[in-house]
């Protein structure tokens, strides 16, 4: 996405300082329906002019707004956050509201085949994601702010307020089925009584495919609503291997939408960054989970995956790692800047991490590029 001007406006001076929207701005309601059109078939004109300069209000480059917390900077080294992550967690204190949107169709039975993962299913990994995104929000958000609101395609159309992973089982229990209503439930979400201007709104989709109503429907509706709520922030998260599907949804949503962030399987996401930030990067899942939980609202973090870090944006991290954390930089959460359970062999390098995966390293005794083995904890 385009670099634009950085602009904080969750903070409380800018915020009173907002205009209201303009008259005329268009109200909450969809699109009226021609006659003989079911919902479903509701057409969403393509926007008559380029998106406006909706401001990512995060720039890693402020360094006066890194977490400094103590407690939870710790929380974030035992976790494997690294610490290029671990600056920007407390951003997830200041959402008034976070929904995850869950895709529990048929095809979300299928079997996934990335390289580098264990086998699974796509309804397993996502079980996965839900499981880390509790588990981080959790320890970033605390006990006192509002349940987060989850909604399943097919089961769990109108959503329900959850506390803890725990109370979603019965549900990941039945098992997918059904269609991919994608567009009709954010499009019952995203009306003004569940959104607000001045206020940070979290959306988190995670799905498997396209819609019922296709990529272009649904791109049209995303542009619209992201006009009508600039404080609305969307992360789109792809259970899927198939190229073809990962390709649709990164050319129609991740390109134009404002505040979107499209990301890949962990395997997937780290493979992309990496061939970017070059292989040291230190990448984790717990940091897949911060990027996923925050990419759409940090720009930097959003285009990992097309535009190499500069020399003085590492070195403001590695200053942050230092000082805060005891570790590296950019790369690598846990101890000594490697992911947690890193351990050095004289010919191979075993990662014991979460979600881990085959890794290309540099040995200690021959200085030679070898495969790594992962071993995954369950």
């Amino acid at each position: 996405m385009s670099d634009i001007k950085q602009q904080d406006v969750f903070s409380d001076s800018k915020r009173a300082s907002m205009p209201p929207p303009p008259i005329g701005a268009p109200s909450g309601a969809p699109p009226p329906l021609a006659p003989g059109q079911s919902s479903a078939q509701r057409q969403y004109a393509a926007p008559a002019g380029p998106p406006p300069a909706y401001i990512k209000d995060v720039s890693m480059a402020d360094t006066s707004t890194y977490n400094t917390d103590a407690a939870l900077l710790a929380l974030c080294r035992a976790k494997g956050i690294s610490p290029y992550f671990a600056t920007q967690i407390t951003r997830l204190r200041e959402y008034s509201s976070i929904r995850l949107v869950l895709d529990d169709s048929g095809s979300m039975k299928s079997m996934l085949n990335i390289y580098g993962a264990a086998p699974t299913t796509r309804w397993q990994l996502l079980q996965t994601m839900v499981r880390e995104i509790f588990d981080l929000m959790a320890i970033a958000r605390g006990g006192d702010r509002e349940p987060v609101s989850v909604h399943l395609l097919n089961m769990l159309p109108q959503g329900m307020k959850c506390e803890s992973v725990g109370q979603l089982q019965e549900f990941f229990q039945s098992g997918p089925t059904g269609t991919t209503p994608t567009l009709e439930v954010m499009r019952d979400i995203m009306t003004p009584e569940h959104m607000v201007y001045e206020e940070g709104v979290l959306t988190l989709l995670i799905t498997d495919g396209a819609p019922n109503c296709g990529h272009q429907a649904f791109r049209n509706f995303l542009l619209d609503a992201q006009r009508r709520y600039p404080a609305s922030y969307i992360t789109v998260g792809l259970c899927t291997d198939d190229p073809a599907t990962i390709d649709e949804y990164e050319s129609s949503l991740d390109n134009g939408v404002p505040h979107l962030d499209v990301m890949s399987a962990y395997e997937d996401e780290r493979r992309e960054i990496r061939r970017i930030q070059g292989r040291k990067f230190g990448f984790t899942y717990a940091d897949w989970t911060v990027k996923f939980l925050l990419g759409s609202r940090i720009t930097e973090w959003d285009s990992l995956d097309e535009r190499k870090l500069t020399k003085r944006q590492l070195e403001m991290i590695e200053k942050f790692g230092n000082s805060y954390l005891g570790i590296g930089g950019a790369g690598g959460g846990g101890q000594g800047g490697q992911a947690p359970g890193m351990k050095k062999k004289k010919d191979c390098v075993i990662i014991s991490i979460r979600g881990g995966a085959m890794l290309k390293g540099r040995t200690e005794a021959k200085g030679q590029e070898e495969w790594g083995i992962a071993v995954y904890d369950q």
